[in-house]
């Protein structure tokens, strides 16, 4: 339920018309966490799947940081704090230090940091550029942007523009 209800408005919403960003993302966060969960647990654990789910409710957090979510029906609370509240969750559920979820919010903040946050500020374009290699994955999966196509026999409307007053 969790994967569906912030893993697609992610997809869907978040990165609408760049597949490839999406894939790019879907690496990186992999790559980090994955790098993450192996120096917490000293290189014993599989894969974070957890870690993943976590990367897209923050990177959703972030996206809509002011909407009002609700924990179990109990607990209301912006969806900024969602996933420290889930990871504190977690951490009381289990008695054990979250690392998967930890992981998977340190991933996405990176991402998050490097994507959006520091460009904005800077004025630039994202500090994690979208290989072409990207692109053709992305096209080939039918996650790419459909390619809109100008007909050149149209051609109406493209005469000389003039102002009433010239």
């Amino acid at each position: 339920m969790w994967l569906y209800q912030y893993a697609r408005p992610v997809e869907a919403e978040v990165f609408r018309q760049r597949g490839a960003d999406y894939l790019v993302f879907l690496s990186f966060v992999g790559a980090l966490a994955l790098g993450f969960s192996l120096l917490a647990v000293g290189g014993s654990s599989t894969y974070p799947a957890g870690a993943l789910l976590m990367s897209h409710m923050y990177v959703w957090s972030r996206s809509y940081p002011d909407q009002q979510v609700s924990l179990y029906g109990m607990l209301r609370f912006r969806a900024f704090y969602l996933p420290f509240v889930m990871a504190g969750v977690a951490a009381v559920f289990s008695g054990q230090v979250p690392w998967d979820d930890i992981a998977g919010i340190g991933a996405a903040h990176a991402y998050w940091l490097l994507a959006v946050l520091l460009p904005a500020r800077r004025g630039a374009p994202s500090l994690l550029p979208t290989p072409h290699i990207a692109h053709v994955v992305a096209e080939r999966l039918g996650m790419a942007a459909p390619r809109v196509t100008v007909d050149p026999a149209h051609t109406a409307f493209r005469g000389r523009a003039r102002r009433l007053n010239e």
